[in-house]
């Protein structure tokens, strides 16, 4: 395994893990498509909700930019120069994209689950690497063949979640009808455990059935604009947006490497890191992504995952 100090991508020596918790609805969007939805939130490739390395630096940088207490050219040192700026230099800091890696869904028993898949969990596996650490379980789990119609769970969410009258099945989403197999090795309690979902909540889909669960999960709302004098709506003033549900898990990267301009404690990589947890301790790790915010969106909270190799040396 990697030490700590060893350098992971160059020029980055220092990197840590982060989960993003979404505390209300989402909206880190792409701007106005000609799909179904006008107004569609980030997606990879294949289909799954993402926040964008850019945005969520971005968010970080205006966050930290509105104190008036912070130094401006500090948080230009860690995140980069404004595009007006005449001197171009790297930023401190990297950002990965931040991956789902477990959303909320509706149980027909027991009101509501958590669902990840192995190809959700083999990107958090890669993610795990490029930090030098491990964890034995989410190696197993993302492994794992799970074919469609069929779930992996801990025994006490078959409590909570399957329906007698069903054959003992689960239901998810209304539409999605699973026979489960129980994890005998508590490998889904331990990743409970991490993304600090309530234990017997999760659930190990397919990565199909995943796919199709959270196109469902995905909230879509219809706003319109209103003609304050008339109290009618304006004309062609009708959208539909599209948010990634509360409660919803992200997991990056983040990256330190020296301040390129500074001399103080930022010439070093855990000086940069330990600068930036400082001053996001102003906002207690609470974090503004995406649009709506005046309408209660977007908020998410930033978890620090400290390294197990470093939990053994403390």
């Amino acid at each position: 395994m990697m030490s700590v100090k060893e350098q992971i991508i160059s020029p980055y020596k220092v990197s840590e893990l982060v989960l993003i918790r979404a505390i209300t609805n989402l909206h880190p969007g792409v701007g106005r498509t000609g799909e179904i939805v006008d107004l569609p939130v980030q997606k990879d490739n294949l289909g799954f909700p993402i926040i964008y390395s850019s945005s969520l630096k971005g968010a970080l940088k205006s966050t930290l930019w509105q104190f008036p207490e912070v130094d401006r050219n500090v948080v230009k040192e860690l995140f980069g120069p404004e595009p007006e700026d005449g001197e171009k230099f790297m930023s401190a800091i990297a950002i990965l994209d931040a991956f789902t890696v477990a959303f909320p869904v509706r149980s027909l028993e027991g009101v509501y689950a958590f669902t990840t898949s192995p190809l959700l969990l083999k990107r958090f596996s890669e993610y795990l690497k490029i930090i030098g650490d491990t964890y034995n379980y989410v190696e197993k789990l993302s492994n794992l063949s799970i074919g469609d119609g069929i779930c992996q769970t801990s025994k006490k969410a078959i409590d909570l979640l399957r329906i007698e009258a069903l054959n003992n099945r689960f239901v998810i989403n209304e539409e999605i009808d699973v026979k489960y197999i129980t994890d005998q090795s508590n490998n889904i309690e331990e990743l409970e455990k991490l993304f600090d979902i309530e234990q017997g909540r999760l659930i190990l889909l397919s990565d199909d059935d995943a796919l199709r669960a959270l196109e469902r999960s995905l909230v879509r709302v219809t706003r319109i604009a209103v003609n304050r004098e008339k109290k009618t709506v304006k004309g062609g003033a009708l959208w539909t947006e599209e948010y990634i549900p509360c409660n919803t898990v992200f997991a990056t990267v983040f990256l330190y490497s020296k301040a390129k301009k500074s001399e103080n404690v930022l010439q070093k990589e855990d000086g940069v890191k330990n600068k930036l947890h400082e001053l996001l301790n102003k906002t207690r790790n609470y974090l503004i992504i995406g649009g709506n915010e005046t309408i209660g969106r977007g908020i998410v909270k930033l978890e620090f995952k400290e390294k197990k190799s470093e939990e053994k040396k403390a």
